[in-house]
């Protein structure tokens, strides 16, 4: 929950008292002079009535006073090497989820993995590989800004990074460290993406979009994938490769492309004619990006069949904390919002899209009537701007769910694991919209597809816009001065829903704390 805590140190006079026990006999307890006590203040306060709750009278107490927003440092007063520790890792059997810093934690989308495998990933700034000053106005054009040179070598330092990672991991369980180390699995994938959209001037929702991601991830895999082929030279292939499909050599990535664009055309027909085209372009896309890598693609044919040393290479990541501290966007997401509130332990902060905002400076858009559109809402959509403008820098809410599976549909035709990706849909989507876009995703290859309504959570991570999310948060604050009477005990009540939910079928224990 973000709740934080200071604990005093208190003194006061010894005392003493004596106590009779239920055994007659006497015994003289004393206390020191020094206690310590536990205090939950300012933000966490509020924030522990919120989420945990009070009695009614003390609640009415805690309600009137401030909620001061707590210093996010702490002064640290001396730093004393203590040696080296083992840390582990664990898991919760059944529940598959913990509690970690009052966050509760599940497992991830981006990964598909066996019994006691393990999760190895790491991420590609594709910012980073765009040449500096390099404009184009075809789509061709715009690929050559793309430095592919720079971007394979990135590909095969992280599939050597990931691999060394592997090599130096010890999780203390046995089971867990032999599947580790003899399937190898590397996770390599991307952040950036919609950065460097916004780079070559290409609008996310639109089929450059989808082609471009297409080939950046057939790159990135047929150079990861030769980097394991050679690493496995050097140190060996992984413990299962001769039961692989590898030893035959064949790509996995082409073998399932085969199998999701064969069974498409058996059952395209029951798709409406928009998500027929739409499909149909997508596999003409991976059949043009196959033919572009053919010289590649026949030479790790050869290649794998000596040995790879990584039984995967790639997968995409949602890189949330990642990309903040690198500064761009997340995994293959597009632009969440231009301005925007993010709420963390300490609070809540306002942020901006910077390369956003320094895009309409550089175009002369950035005007007092453009920034109170977009502080308000987060977007162009209603700004006084050119249309192109609001068409590149359209955020994930705008963007069409169709537009959302086109991009993580085209990413998995060459990614060998899963992806992690949001379908971001308005707060009014209707039921067929959900449907329509896990059908189509399946249909295309998917391996997973997270699909999330806004507003469909009491509390989100990041919201829209600022002035009209902050209004909106204090009109909902209300303060209960005076304390209200239960027909009810508080225990009696929550034993209530507990059994309610067993009766149901459900896990009642998540939302206690229980389950981790």
């Amino acid at each position: 929950f973000g709740i934080y805590s200071v604990v005093y140190e208190r003194r006061r006079k010894a005392t003493a008292f004596r106590y009779m026990t239920k055994d007659g006999i006497e015994k003289t307890y004393t206390s020191g002079e020094t206690y310590y006590e536990l205090v939950i203040k300012n933000k966490s306060r509020c924030r522990f009535v919120e989420k945990i709750g009070l009695a009614p009278r003390k609640a009415a107490r805690v309600s009137l006073k401030k909620c001061k927003r707590e210093k996010p440092f702490a002064t640290v007063e001396k730093v004393e090497y203590l040696g080296r520790e083992v840390v582990y890792d664990f898991g919760v059997p059944e529940y598959h989820r913990y509690i970690a810093e009052g966050i509760v934690s599940h497992n991830c989308a981006e990964t598909i993995q066996n019994p006691f495998e393990v999760c190895n990933l790491t991420h590609i700034n594709l910012v980073k590989f765009v040449k500096p000053n390099c404009t184009g106005g075809t789509f061709e054009e715009k690929l050559s800004c793309v430095d592919w040179d720079g971007l394979a070598e990135a590909a095969r330092m992280g599939t050597r990074f990931l691999d060394d990672a592997i090599e130096r991991s010890r999780t203390g369980i046995k089971v867990i460290d032999e599947m580790n180390l003899a399937t190898r699995k590397n996770g390599l994938g991307i952040m950036g993406f919609a950065e460097l959209l916004l780079k070559l001037e290409i609008p996310y929702a639109s089929w450059e979009a989808v082609e471009l991601i297409n080939r950046i991830m057939a790159w990135i895999y047929v150079h990861a994938l030769d980097e394991s082929a050679e690493l496995a030279r050097e140190r060996g292939p992984f413990k299962f490769f001769e039961k692989s499909i590898y030893a035959k050599g064949e790509i996995p990535v082409l073998k399932y492309q085969d199998f999701v664009w064969g069974r498409w055309e058996r059952i395209k027909h029951v798709y409406p004619k928009e998500l027929q085209e739409a499909g149909d372009r997508l596999r003409d896309i991976t059949m043009r990006t196959r033919r572009w890598l053919a010289p590649y693609i026949e030479q790790l044919r050869e290649k794998v069949k000596g040995g790879v040393r990584n039984s995967v290479v790639l997968s995409i990541a949602p890189t949330g904390r990642t990309s903040i501290l690198a500064g761009t966007t997340s995994g293959v997401e597009p632009i969440f919002a231009l301005a925007f509130l993010r709420n963390v332990t300490v609070g809540t902060l306002i942020e901006y899209y910077g390369p956003g905002i320094e895009y309409l400076k550089a175009r002369g858009l950035w005007t007092p009537q453009v920034r109170r559109v977009v502080e308000e809402t987060g977007m162009l959509k209603d700004a006084p701007v050119p249309d192109d403008v609001k068409h590149l820098l359209a955020t994930a809410m705008e963007i069409g769910w169709l537009w959302h599976v086109l991009m993580q549909a085209s990413a998995q035709q060459w990614v060998d694991q899963g992806i992690s990706k949001t379908i971001n849909m308005p707060a009014n989507a209707p039921k067929e919209d959900v449907y329509w876009a896990f059908a189509f995703a399946w249909a295309l290859g998917v391996k997973g597809i997270t699909v999330y309504r806004d507003k469909s959570k009491s509390v989100q991570v990041i919201y829209t816009g600022l002035k009209q999310e902050i209004k909106k948060k204090l009109a909902d604050t209300k303060i209960i001065v005076k304390p209200v009477a239960l027909d009810k005990s508080i225990d009696e009540a929550a034993a209530e829903v507990k059994l309610k939910a067993l009766e149901e079928g459900k896990d009642p224990y998540c939302k206690t704390g229980e389950c981790g």
